[in-house]
């Protein structure tokens, strides 16, 4: 089998200049494939393991095309499920349009400022990489203008849909031509990926160029058996005796602060990632990572895609991820084009099952079953054997609710009386002196309460000093 080149894919000069300047030699397989097709016009369901190169499969032929169209109207969306992501896709796309003129790009993502993202619209920029909620939301303000689209890329489409992106999706889709060419790109191939293209794709030609949800040659993976309380020693152990950068996956964003806290105290190049962070926080994190200043990085599966670092040594799957095809991103990680990589699963007693389910996912069997079992609902007793007179259950007062959450409880509001007490007998204090003490004792218990938790009548009030 003869090997494809650059040249024989049917690619303009300019763009030819601009591949070689970047440094590719010789195509990809999932870019030999993919390339013809777009050029071609036709849509394409693009199915390979991450790393293979799928980001240039698209934006090369893409590039090429709008460069050539002489009335400068087209233009290419690409859609990508995290800001991560749709950064690393803006970054390959600014590497490859150097050497062409007038072709500029807006990446919208959520966490930029929105102002300085409709400066950039209003450039009419031809590429617009952005992720669904901030797409959304330039649409609705009348900001992005879609009618003009005529390329459409979906990168990571099983991720989108495992986030719950599928009504931003549909809606992106009903504000984009009739006449258009679509691009759907995935590491797996889930079911529900097939129905979408089917309703939305035009005929798409199916490009497998690995198994059906399969994992690079590159990359070892092995499994530590260790039970919850003894994973952070095992943990320590391998970042101890390993060289070079590490990523350790969690799954939730707790988990990642408590091991960034426990590790920390022995290692300073590490830093966390996770959603809860700001943009800011994660830009500057994911850059030192990429420069080599950070060398242990744990983070959530926001980690798990748009990541691309030129030979990391070992991922850790701290906890298995919640999806099988997640199990799929994350260590693809490492291992990318042609380098070897080691992928490290710590798996205690209660992750058997959901190892299981995995292992089923990797020999391309559909796991449909969700794989946290629901708690068991209650039984209720038969209508006929409720008694009667049973009397309802009280709502809970905002004292009791403000007692249970803050452990206190405030004054309780006296109700009126209409009947003439009797005088009772005097107290030590006057009657003024003891609503200053009772004021002042109210204002002190009702800072520690948060302002929505405070009753009218006793919320604090901001008084001018004499």
């Amino acid at each position: 089998m003869t090997t494809k080149t650059f040249d024989s894919l049917g690619l303009g000069a300019q763009t030819l200049k601009a591949i070689k300047r970047v440094g590719f030699i010789t195509p990809m397989p999932v870019q030999a494939e993919v390339i013809p097709l777009v050029l071609q016009g036709r849509d394409a369901l693009v199915s390979a393991r991450t790393g293979s190169g799928k980001t240039a499969a698209f934006t090369i032929p893409i590039l090429d095309i709008l460069h050539r169209d002489t009335d400068g109207k087209d233009k290419c969306l690409i859609v990508a499920p995290t800001r991560e992501l749709a950064e690393q896709i803006h970054k390959v796309f600014t590497q490859l349009a150097t050497n062409h003129e007038g072709i500029k790009s807006a990446l919208i993502v959520g966490g930029k400022h929105f102002g300085d993202q409709i400066k950039k619209l209003k450039k009419d920029p031809r590429f617009i990489i952005g992720t669904p909620g901030r797409i959304n939301d330039h649409v609705e303000r009348k900001s992005l203008d879609l009618s003009t689209a005529k390329y459409v890329v979906w990168d990571e489409t099983d991720r989108m849909l495992a986030l719950g992106f599928i009504h931003q999706i549909e809606r992106i889709m009903s504000f984009l031509p009739a006449e258009r060419q679509s691009l759907m790109l995935s590491a797996t191939f889930p079911a529900r990926i097939a129905k979408l293209a089917q309703k939305y794709l035009n005929n798409p030609v199916r490009v497998e160029v690995d198994a059906a949800n399969s994992v690079s040659q590159n990359i070892t993976q092995r499994q530590i058996y260790a039970e919850r309380s003894g994973k952070l020693d095992e943990l320590k152990k391998l970042i101890n005796t390993t060289q070079g950068q590490i990523i350790v996956f969690c799954k939730t964003q707790k988990q990642v602060d408590f091991i960034y806290r426990a590790l920390s105290k022995e290692h300073a190049d590490i830093q966390p990632l996770h959603g809860g962070l700001r943009q800011v926080k994660r830009s500057g994190t994911m850059r030192a990572f990429r420069e080599g200043r950070v060398r242990v990085l744990v983070a959530t599966d926001v980690a798990a895609r748009g990541l691309d670092i030129t030979g990391l040594a070992l991922v850790v799957n701290y906890e298995l991820p919640q999806e099988p095809e997640e199990y799929i991103h994350r260590i693809g990680r490492t291992g990318r084009v042609n380098a070897k990589g080691l992928a490290i699963s710590l798996l205690a007693t209660e992750d058997k099952e959901r190892w299981r389910q995995i292992q089923e996912f990797l020999k391309g069997n559909e796991v449909a079953a969700p794989i946290a079992k629901a708690a068991p609902r209650p039984e209720r007793l038969p209508a006929a054997q409720v008694k009667p007179n049973a009397a309802p259950k009280a709502a809970p007062t905002p004292q009791r609710q403000i007692k249970k959450k803050f452990g206190f409880k405030l004054p309780a509001e006296q109700p009126k009386k209409d009947t003439i007490e009797k005088k009772k007998a005097p107290k030590k204090y006057g009657r003024q002196q003891q609503k200053k003490w009772a004021a002042r004792r109210s204002r002190a218990q009702l800072k520690n309460i948060p302002a929505k938790h405070r009753p009218g009548k006793w919320r604090a009030k901001r008084h001018k000093r004499r």
